[in-house]
């Protein structure tokens, strides 16, 4: 999917978005470092659940070409995408690694349907997040260095010396309520089972008041 010079889906150029405090559904927020495997097991879950209506998987957009490869995302230019985030047309956006990301707002259509939505995020998104919506959990993807290393090594996306530089960068302990912490460090089929289930508890109403609990 893409949108080039205006030609906009529909779920983005509807009318701006209104924001409310009540909203029934749970929004998820995956995040992690590059190389963790929030792709491959966003892909398992959203392949697992495609015919469970109770779950909706956002699309973002993205300043990326969409034969760039990695996530099935939607292409959008800059300009474009700088139009809608300043008209208020994205649930939520972000800058990271020289691109923009968007959440389309149709998620919020879908909270207020009382539904689970599950999105992958920037950290750096979560603080707006909790002020913009009640039932935000956070799935933090987890992985040892030397699993991360080898697996940025495998994409080929950057020269070993920025991929040293990427893990040597320290990053804050998230904090809050409801932050699952999900190792991805051993078999796929396991921790993708580990991940499908704990979305299946986050949907059934798991409620965690204390950071820093790990779900393994």
């Amino acid at each position: 999917n893409s949108i080039m010079d205006g030609e906009c889906p529909p779920s983005i150029v509807s009318e701006p978005l209104a924001f409310h405090s009540d909203r029934p559904g749970q929004l998820v927020l995956v995040v992690g470092p590059s190389g963790v495997g929030k792709d491959t097991l966003l892909d398992l879950a959203r392949s697992s659940l495609s015919e469970n209506e109770q779950f909706h998987f956002a699309q973002r957009c993205i300043t990326r070409p969409a034969e760039a490869g990695g996530e099935n995302h939607t292409e959008i230019i800059e300009e474009e995408f700088e139009k809608l985030a300043a008209s208020n047309r994205f649930a939520l956006h972000w800058k990271a690694h020289g691109l923009s990301y968007g959440l389309p707002f149709d998620i919020i259509q879908e909270l207020d349907a009382g539904k689970c939505v599950i999105a992958n995020v920037s950290r750096n998104i979560i603080d707006d997040a909790r002020e913009l919506f009640v039932n935000v959990c956070v799935i933090n993807i987890t992985a040892d260095p030397d699993i991360l290393y080898q697996r940025l090594e495998g994409r080929a996306r950057e020269s070993l010396e920025e991929i040293r530089t990427r893990l040597s960068r320290k990053t804050a302990q998230l904090s809050g309520p409801n932050v699952y912490e999900l190792p991805n460090n051993e078999k796929l089929a396991l921790s993708s089972d580990r991940f499908l289930t704990l979305i299946r508890l986050i949907s059934l109403g798991l409620q965690e008041r204390d950071s820093g609990f790990t779900f393994a």
